[in-house]
């Protein structure tokens, strides 16, 4: 309730955008109670995989 709206008024520049996108996926999952099941745990799985220096940069030239 503080750090996703906070980070929606005043976006993240860069790559490190996509994380907090990945970031509001999982969150909102948690909040259904989604990752209480194997499916949800799956989903959460794949975002979290997908994170910080797992993610490729591809604005690179």
């Amino acid at each position: 309730s503080i750090i996703i709206p906070f980070f929606k008024k005043y976006p993240i520049m860069g790559i490190k955008s996509e994380d907090f996108l990945d970031f509001c996926k999982a969150s909102e999952l948690m909040l259904n109670k989604e990752h209480l099941n194997n499916e949800g745990l799956e989903k959460l799985s794949m975002i979290k995989s997908s994170m910080n220096k797992k993610r490729v940069d591809t604005s690179k030239d």
